[in-house]
């Protein structure tokens, strides 16, 4: 399995998860080392935990209800972007590695349980964090972009068919099922997020190469859009007021489907409050040209979900000024 970049403790611990060379040890409940460990665990004290598992494992003690404590601490200590090489050990342990954990008696069942106890602090901790939009989310996310997850969802799926072949349909199943689960709706989000920036720099260069092939303006010459309007109010107001302005312009001069646009994303505005109640004369002159021209302007509205007209929203969207000017 391939190793964390960075180097740290929680790295060492890729090097050294398989490469005890002695003889293994039997764990005994009560091992001393044993219940120190459970009883770290207990205690929420997971990091401390982690560190008795794992010099416990270093000594020849590779048990299945030490690796859940062992990799648990792998995962506070790197995040998200430590869980590919997490999860491809948890695929590793119940496949090829299989026979060489135990214990011997009962080790489904505490194979079952160590894997739902770590599925499960796993996935809590991400949606806390993913939640709670704090620090250690802004850490994860910067460090663990579409990339990590997407690796990740992959080593989460090959993980849960190998925990799956040996454990048939226990709970520990179920809480990997999850995981992978967030994993696959992260994923998708990024990429979403991805296309998102893409189309956004995308609309800005196109705004800003109308800007600059636009001609410049004539002062002496009135601007075919209707005069600016004063009003006394909050700057998304000002905002709705300068598209009413360009939807009129636009109607002047023929422009049905630019008008179209503007009166498609008006209209999308209306639905969501009602200013008609507090300023019921600002609309009457876009209603009145909306209602005129309504026959003409119901093909250009139908297009406006094919990609050409939808380029041409999104500049609308990120630059009214250059969208007017196109």
């Amino acid at each position: 399995m391939a190793e964390p970049r960075e180097s740290n403790g929680a790295d060492e611990l890729a090097r050294v998860l398989w490469s005890f060379a002695g003889a293994r040890v039997a764990l005994d409940v009560a091992d001393p080392r044993y219940e120190a460990m459970s009883s770290l665990a207990f205690a929420r004290k997971y990091a401390e935990a982690s560190a008795q598992a794992r010099a416990m494992w270093c000594a020849g003690v590779w048990d299945v209800r030490a690796l859940g404590h062992l990799l648990y601490g792998h995962f506070l200590a790197r995040g998200l972007a430590g869980l590919p090489w997490l999860l491809d050990a948890v695929g590793e342990t119940f496949s090829s590695r299989w026979d060489d954990v135990g214990p011997t008696h009962k080790k489904r069942e505490h194979a079952d349980a160590a894997l739902r106890w770590l599925a499960q602090s796993v996935l809590r901790d991400l949606q806390r964090h993913e939640k709670a939009r704090d620090e250690t989310w802004a850490a994860w996310h910067a460090d663990a972009g579409a990339e990590v997850t997407r690796r990740a969802r992959g080593q989460a799926e090959r993980a849960l068919a190998a925990v799956t072949a040996r454990l048939a349909e226990g709970a520990a199943v179920d809480r990997l099922a999850h995981l992978a689960t967030w994993l696959r709706e992260r994923e998708a989000q990024l990429d979403a997020d991805e296309r998102a920036a893409a189309e956004r720099a995308e609309a800005e260069a196109a705004a800003a190469a109308a800007r600059a092939s636009a001609p410049p303006a004539d002062e002496s010459t009135p601007s075919s859009a209707a005069p600016a309007r004063t009003v006394e109010g909050s700057a998304a107001l000002e905002l709705l007021l300068r598209k009413l302005a360009l939807f009129e312009a636009l109607i002047e001069r023929g422009d049905l489907r630019k008008a179209a646009v503007v009166a498609h994303d008006v209209q999308q505005t209306l639905a969501q409050f009602d200013p008609l109640l507090y300023l019921p004369k600002l609309f009457v002159r876009f209603f009145t040209a909306l209602s005129r021209y309504a026959p003409e302007l119901e093909r250009p509205l139908a297009e406006l979900e094919e990609p050409q007209t939808r380029a041409l929203q999104r500049l609308y969207q990120a630059d009214l000024d250059a969208f007017d000017q196109l």
